[in-house]
């Protein structure tokens, strides 16, 4: 099992971590998700959505829940 150690970075998240994942082969991202609005969504970047996207391996996120209740 490897061993975690926190970064702290500035610049580019997206392509920071889309980098950092590929310079060290991981097999997999976690990333923590935010709750958001659809309004928010919109007006504001989701760095979790933009790697999700931009991301061949797997990345698994965390958070609070669903970003919408579910529509009837």
């Amino acid at each position: 099992m490897r061993e975690f150690q926190p970064e702290a970075r500035s610049g580019d998240p997206v392509r920071d971590i889309c980098h950092h994942a590929a310079e060290h082969d991981f097999d997999q991202i976690f990333l923590a998700g935010q709750k958001r609005s659809r309004a928010g969504k919109a007006l504001f970047e989701s760095v979790t959505q933009d790697v999700r996207l931009s991301e061949d391996r797997p990345v698994l996120v965390c958070g609070d829940g669903p970003d919408d209740p579910p529509e009837a």
